[in-house]
């Protein structure tokens, strides 16, 4: 049952994970985006030299660059943060902020798996701790399933089925308290879509909360493309066709994450297979 808690992770698109309000306060600290991709293209080559290397090698340097420097400013962001705790460690909105960051580390795939499973771990305690001080607070809900999912998930751990429960009660509770939580929606999607019947699994009730996901946030490239492929397992094909044209059409923005561009890539394989349908 390993394979549902993988379907669980979270969003690694952080307009649409967290609220207007937390993102605005957000822009306080470091920035964490790398530059755009291409315009490292130009030094690569030059560093290169009369080197020819393929197209797909190039691409390759750039991605585990960008990787590094997500990294390396996260790893800023977070001591930024951490040097605010003796001062703000009471503060829910902190506290919201401080899990979030502590969610993209554990979503950096170039770091090792300890590291990101202390991340994961140290995300949910905060956003616990979030939830204990201000109960209503949709953020800390949503990042205490998306840590807690992502951990239990890279440990390896079986998903049973208190873990799960307790995921859609965190869940189900952040989108009480704001039913347009993008990445609540879209983590209540694929729960649903990927979870078996005796465990709540409901295909019909899944694609729903997937449309609400984009619907709440139509730049939210993650669950548009989820939502892609769930027509596509439906075999709706105009739908899924749609849905990916959609992604594909938006512009693709300058401090795009990596992960942001592996995901319109892939996008744009599904493009080409659906073609054939």
């Amino acid at each position: 049952m390993n394979t549902i808690l993988a379907s669980l992770r979270p969003s690694t698109d952080r307009t649409a994970r967290t609220s207007p309000s937390l993102a605005a306060a957000d822009e306080e600290l470091p920035e964490t985006r790398s530059p755009c991709a291409t315009a490292h293209r130009g030094e690569c080559a030059r560093r290169l030299g009369p080197t020819v290397v393929s197209a797909a090698a190039i691409w390759l340097l750039l991605c585990v660059h960008a990787f590094a420097l997500e990294s390396d400013s996260l790893q800023t962001k977070l001591q930024h943060l951490l040097a605010q705790k003796s001062e703000r460690g009471s503060d829910p909105a902190y506290l919201v902020r401080l899990a979030d960051v502590y969610l993209d580390l554990g979503d950096d795939s170039t770091t090792d798996a300890a590291k990101r499973q202390a991340a994961y771990e140290e995300g949910a305690r905060v956003a616990g701790r979030a939830i204990e001080l201000q109960e209503r607070n949709a953020d800390a809900h949503y990042l205490y399933a998306a840590n807690a999912g992502s951990a239990a998930q890279l440990k390896g751990v079986m998903a049973s089925a208190l873990t799960i429960q307790d995921l859609k009660r965190h869940v189900t509770r952040a989108l009480e308290l704001n039913p347009r939580h993008p990445a609540a929606l879209h983590m209540m999607g694929m729960m649903l879509e990927e979870l078996p019947w005796f465990l709540g699994g409901d295909a019909a009730a899944a694609l729903s909360y997937l449309r609400q996901s984009v619907e709440a946030d139509p730049g939210y490239t993650h669950a548009r493309l989820d939502l892609a492929k769930a027509y596509a397992k439906r075999k709706d094909f105009v739908a899924a066709r749609g849905e990916v044209e959609t992604l594909l059409q938006q512009p693709l923005k300058p401090d795009a994450s990596a992960a942001e561009r592996r995901r319109r890539d892939e996008a744009s394989r599904l493009q080409s297979a659906l073609a054939l349908k």
